[in-house]
C-alpha cells in the first residue's frame, strides 16, 4: 500500500480504468489506486469549516445506505454542523455518531497525547488508521488532531521545526528522527518526556530514547539510531 485516506480527507483523480481511479493525495500528490466506489466526485471548493474525529472509532450513516461507515480517528467531517451531528456529502445527509473536535492549532503535547490514542495499533507500511498505521502516519494523525497539517513521510518532516540537541532538552510532542547506514531518514516518532518516545515499530509502543537512539527493552538493545530532534514552532 501506498498511502492510506480517511474518511472526508481530499483527492484529485489522474485518470480513470474501469472501475479503478488512480488519485494523487493530498499536497504531497502521492498516486495510487482506489476502487471508484470508495470516492465521491465533489465540485465544491469549500468543504466549511474543519471538523475532525476524535474518538478511537466513529459510526457514519448515509441517507440510502444499508450499513453505516466505520470513521477511524483523524477523519474529517465536511459540511458538519456540531450542533446537530449532521453533514452533508454532494447535497446528500449523513449522521455521524462520535467524538470530533474543530480543526485548531493546540500544544505539540496534544499531538504526544494524541499518539497515546493508537497504543498497540498494528504496523503497516502506509497505513493511517488503528487498523494499521506507519511511523509518519502516526506523527501525522496525531499533529492533525493538534490542528497542523504535516508533510506525509518522515523524511519530509525532518524538514520541519528547530534542531535540538540533546534527549535531555525535550519536551512532550517534540520530534526524533532516526536514520539508516546509509544515512537516509527512515523512522519518525514523538516523544513524551522523561526519556520516553511513542513511535510505530511492529506495533504503536512506548520505548526509552537515549543519545544513541530508541532502546528496545523487549530486545536489550537499540533499535533506532538517532539522527537529530526537533521542535515544531
Amino acid at each position: 500500500m501506498v498511502d492510506q485516506l480517511l474518511f472526508g480527507e481530499r483527492f484529485e483523480v489522474r485518470a480513470v480504468e474501469g472501475d479503478w481511479l488512480r488519485i494523487a493525495a493530498r499536497k504531497e500528490a502521492y498516486e495510487g489506486w482506489m476502487p471508484a466506489d470508495l470516492g465521491l466526485l465533489t465540485t465544491a471548493d469549500d468543504p466549511g469549516p474543519r471538523f475532525v474525529h476524535s474518538g478511537f472509532l466513529g459510526m457514519l450513516e448515509r441517507e440510502g445506505d444499508a450499513l453505516p461507515i466505520n470513521v477511524t480517528m483523524g477523519a474529517e467531517l465536511p459540511h458538519f454542523k456540531p450542533d446537530t451531528h449532521i453533514g452533508h456529502l454532494e447535497g446528500h445527509p449523513y449522521f455521524f455518531n462520535g467524538d470530533f473536535e474543530p480543526f485548531e492549532t493546540r500544544s505539540t503535547a496534544f499531538a504526544a497525547e494524541a499518539a497515546l490514542d493508537f497504543l498497540h495499533a498494528p504496523y503497516l507500511w502506509g497505513g493511517r488508521s488503528i487498523w494499521g498505521i506507519d511511523c509518519s502516519g502516526l506523527v501525522q494523525v496525531a499533529f492533525k488532531r493538534a490542528g497542523r497539517d504535516l508533510p506525509r513521510d518522515a523524511f519530509q518532516q525532518a524538514e520541519l521545526g528547530t534542531v535540538l540537541g540533546f534527549v535531555d532538552e525535550a519536551e512532550p510532542g517534540d520530534l526524533a528522527f532516526f536514520h539508516n547506514p546509509e544515512g537516509r531518514i527512515v523512522h519518525v516518532g514523538l516523544l513524551l518526556g522523561d526519556h520516553r518516545i511513542v513511535h510505530a515499530s511492529g506495533r504503536v509502543r512506548i520505548d526509552r530514547i537515549d543519545q544513541t537512539g530508541i532502546f528496545n527493552a523487549e530486545l536489550n538493545r537499540h533499535t533506532h539510531a538517532l539522527r537529530f530532534l526537533k521542535r515544531l514552532a
